[in-house]
């Protein structure tokens, strides 16, 4: 079940209170999200999960692309999540393993504006994510944890979107003016991280993300979205 507020006190903070029962977890999960930190352009997320093999917490501060002609942006975030994850095999779980992840992101984006119907913007940024593996208590006796592994790494990238934007009101939410995509947008972004950068191999990260909308016809919508990542090590991925 879940309760939220996506308009605290008329402030339009949102606010959330879930509890969640999955196969693999129980948890609580408790989200803020103000999107005008102090009346500005700032954003701020907060989340924190308390389940039954672990917890969740994660910080994010952003200054987005709020606009197409927006030329500047800049965010950090941070994630800690310990737990237990569980590897099946035909429907049963096959071992156990324990992982604590932490990462941490920086990232910055310049944009010329809004030129005709297209806005382009490029991306720089820095991660860095540890994985740490362990045996739990729970796991099965053959249970072998994988390697700890760790990427640190710059990355670059570039973003295209088509100013195709278009109100509608009752869609999704009842009384409510929404704003639909149904311009082409492509993400695309590359890094290399390195055992100099203290990561544990050499190897090429790469992420596309491509999305497109059509109105098939009058008060019928098709939107289709392909996202693709992998991690190149060694001539393979």
């Amino acid at each position: 079940f879940e309760l939220e507020d996506a308009n605290l006190f008329g402030r339009g903070k949102a606010l959330q209170l879930a509890r969640s029962s999955t196969v693999d977890r129980d948890e609580w999960i408790l989200n803020w999200t103000d999107p005008n930190v102090w009346g500005s352009r700032w954003e701020l997320d907060l989340g924190f999960a308390d389940s039954d093999d672990g917890n969740r917490e994660e910080l994010q501060v952003l200054q987005p692309f709020y606009a197409l002609d927006t030329r500047r942006s800049f965010g950090a975030s941070l994630l800690h999540w310990d737990r237990i994850e569980a590897r099946y095999a035909l429907g049963e779980v096959a071992d156990r393993f324990g992982q604590d992840q932490q990462r941490a992101d920086i990232f910055a984006g310049w944009s010329s504006g809004l030129r005709g119907m297209w806005t382009r913007r490029w991306l720089a940024g820095y991660r860095y994510e540890r994985n740490r593996f362990s045996t739990p208590s729970v796991a099965l006796a053959s249970a072998t944890p994988p390697p700890d592994r760790e990427v640190s790494y710059p990355w670059v990238g570039i973003e295209l979107l088509q100013d195709d934007f278009r109100e509608m009101s009752n869609l999704n939410q009842i009384g409510r003016t929404e704003d639909l995509a149904f311009g082409f947008r492509a993400h695309l972004t590359a890094g290399w991280s390195g055992e100099s950068l203290g990561a544990t191999r050499d190897s090429i990260v790469l992420s596309a993300t491509l999305s497109d909308g059509f109105e098939v016809r009058p008060e019928q919508f098709l939107f289709m979205s392909l996202q693709a990542t992998s991690r190149v090590e060694d001539g393979s991925s």
